[in-house]
């Protein structure tokens, strides 16, 4: 009887390929996997940040983004899409105070968001998104200047209060990743890189998008400094003309 079962046994394994070459039985469907679906970036929900953090650009910045907020309802969502080296730390916290002024729902897409960008992706109110094939985000630690009298004067106590600032947002930071305030300094230490899909596994944002502009965003430009853009911020360059 041993012999026999495996007999049988041998012959079901033996007949499992030919089942598969036989063809779909009648009246089965296999499923087609579909495209992934685009991401759609349009006039009326994207606003784009462009170059390094400083007051300036946060002004102009601060100024489209709250002019799209008035001509929206409450209800609706915008897009706000990151493509700095980061920047100032007190620029980056009045840009996140901005973010979370409007009565809109806000969505972050990271296609390049490094040092103080990292941090306002950390901060959004609504999802962390990162562009598909080129998003990169980069942590590291916070460095910066200042002057003043020693002896317990001036650069002491702008230390205590910069190293605060610095704490709180780097914690902010933390808790949005679920990590452990010390497994972020450790990772912040040497600056830590990712790309779109180790950023989802390492919790740098919640999930990869596939961008795409509408006609009338390609269209519009908007200046950035010196230069003038398209608003569609799958074109990362100034015009040349």
């Amino acid at each position: 009887s041993g012999r026999l079962l495996m007999k049988k046994l041998l012959l079901t394994l033996l007949m499992i390929p030919l089942m598969g070459m036989a063809g779909t039985p009648p009246g089965v469907q296999i499923p087609i996997p579909q495209e992934s679906k685009h991401y759609l970036l349009t006039a009326e929900n994207t606003v784009t940040f462009r170059g390094p953090v400083y007051s300036g650009s946060v002004t102009d910045f601060g100024e489209r983004l709250l002019n799209l907020s008035y001509s929206l309802r409450e209800g609706d969502t915008i897009n706000i899409v990151l493509d700095s080296p980061g920047g100032s730390i007190y620029a980056g916290l009045n840009l996140i105070s901005l973010m979370e002024s409007i009565p809109q729902k806000v969505n972050c897409i990271a296609i390049f968001a490094a040092s103080m960008a990292h941090s306002i992706l950390q901060a959004c109110p609504g999802n962390r998104y990162i562009a598909s094939n080129n998003g990169v985000v980069m942590i590291h630690r916070a460095r910066g200047m200042f002057a003043g009298q020693f002896n317990d004067g001036e650069v002491e106590s702008q230390l205590k209060t910069w190293k605060q600032i610095v704490m709180t947002m780097e914690k902010n930071n933390a808790a949005r990743m679920s990590y452990s305030y010390d497994d972020y300094k450790a990772r912040a230490k040497d600056e830590w890189w990712c790309s779109a899909k180790q950023c989802i596994r390492e919790n740098f944002a919640d999930k990869i998008v596939n961008l795409k502009c509408s006609k009338e965003l390609f269209k519009k430009r908007v200046r950035t400094g010196r230069f003038i853009f398209s608003a569609c911020p799958l074109l990362r360059s100034p015009f040349r003309k």
